[in-house]
């Protein structure tokens, strides 16, 4: 091993050290002292000579994280040595160590994203995404690197926006232009930003609505879920959110329903007629039924749709399924829907799936399911009482009107039905 490698092997294994002893180190040492006097000789050895050595001390700094926080003005000083290995390294232990120290380091860092080499500039981006919203004064800086010549430096520029999130107004524009990006990795970052950077104005709607037909599942993916924070452009975005829900991969199925569901009442005819439309591919209905569990809005027409898929017996187990979950999901506000979903439980050819979904469906309407779930445990069916007395458990303290039925199961012929009901005794009545 060379002396230049020697030297920085040695200066990481103490750093290492030190930082261990920080955390259970040996009794009667003082993590804090041995830290504090290595970090003075490394920052000393910041000025030697040898680039190996400047290299070795910025990196052993880095490992120290904030207990190095003397040596920021010396790694401030260090973002413009002649070595860009040591360039990189003074970088990467400024993020390490964090917005600390009297001259903010955040504005050296975004200086040296217009460094010449692309390993400095990613550092760089990286240490201020580990700043967070301290670095947010260096957003236009971010924001002009989203053009880097390099990949790896977009894609850790367009992650660092992420977290550093600008102020509002100023990231739209160059956002949405690296929405254009050709690697999915800044896309995808680019499409993350857009939501939480700035308002989701009708520019950067259209653009996320286009990034829905992007190559890349994880650019649909992100796109649909800033959709899903706004719903200020509702008359545009449902119609778009319903074309996508045709998408191939369940998980951009999935963050497009959120969507919907984020989209409130507007989004409730269009879900309706398509959950009823039996021409859609299962899938596209199933997710369909799951985006109509809203709280908080006018939820009659939702709940009718959700009812008859739910009582019809030749529909898809799993979008039957889901619109049980749906139902739950409303709460309360689904008070009308019990009957229905007792009916299914009751149903000794549903799927075992399906009658176990109407359960916990019944769970999530809660209070107002308590009287049915209660008159379910004298039900001739095993299954029917245990699933009954699992809800009731579920609902918790607010099913306490339903102890005396499940008293009476501690003496149920079904040895399922009795450990359900002494498990919901516990929780409901604090036996």
């Amino acid at each position: 091993m060379g002396k230049g490698n020697l030297t920085i092997a040695l200066a990481l294994v103490l750093a290492l050290a030190l930082r261990a002893a920080g955390d259970d180190g040996p009794a009667g040492a003082d993590p804090d002292v041995d830290a504090a006097e290595a970090a003075a000789r490394w920052t000393a050895e910041l000025a030697d000579r040898d680039p190996d050595t400047r290299h070795a001390a910025a990196s052993a700094l880095g490992l120290l994280g904030t207990r190095a926080g003397k040596a920021v003005p010396a790694l401030l000083a260090a973002l413009h040595d002649p070595e860009g290995r040591v360039r990189q390294a003074a970088a990467s232990a400024l993020g390490r160590i964090g917005p600390v120290g009297e001259v903010p380091p955040a504005e050296a860092l975004g200086a040296a994203l217009s460094d010449p080499e692309a390993r400095v500039r990613q550092a760089a981006a990286r240490a201020l995404a580990r700043f967070g919203a301290a670095a947010r004064g260096v957003g236009p800086a971010l924001l002009a690197a989203l053009t880097d010549p390099e990949v790896a430096v977009r894609r850790t520029v367009a992650r660092a926006l992420v977290k550093v999130r600008p102020e509002p107004g100023s990231a739209g524009p160059a956002l949405r232009l690296a929405l254009r990006d050709a690697d999915w990795d800044v896309r995808q970052s680019a499409a993350e930003g857009l939501s939480v950077c700035c308002p989701l104005d009708a520019p950067s709607a259209d653009a996320l609505l286009a990034a829905l037909w992007d190559p890349d599942w994880n650019v649909r993916q992100a796109a649909a879920e800033g959709l899903a924070r706004s719903s200020s452009e509702s008359a545009r975005i449902v119609p778009v959110l319903l074309g996508a829900l045709q998408d191939a991969d369940v998980h951009v199925q999935a963050r497009v329903s959120l969507a919907l569901r984020g989209q409130g009442a507007a989004a409730l005819p269009a879900l309706a007629r398509t959950l009823r439309d039996r021409r859609q591919e299962p899938n596209v209905r199933f997710w369909a039924a799951w985006a109509l569990g809203m709280r908080n809005v006018d939820g009659a027409r939702a709940r009718d749709a959700l009812l008859e898929t739910l009582r019809d017996r030749q529909d898809d187990p799993d979008v039957r399924r889901a619109a049980a979950a749906a139902l739950g999901e409303m709460g309360p506000e689904a008070e009308d829907a019990v009957g229905g979903l007792l009916e299914v439980l009751r149903d000794r050819g549903a799927a075992p799936a399906l009658r176990a979904g109407t359960g916990r469906a019944l769970a999530g309407i809660a209070v107002p399911a308590v009287a049915a779930l209660a008159s379910a445990l004298a039900e001739p069916d095993p299954v029917v009482r245990r699933i009954a007395a699992e809800s009731l458990e579920k609902i918790g303290p607010d099913a306490r009107p339903a102890l005396p039925a499940l008293e009476r199961c501690l003496a149920d012929p079904d040895p399922e039905t009795r450990r359900a009901a002494e498990e919901a005794l516990e929780v409901v009545g604090g036996m």
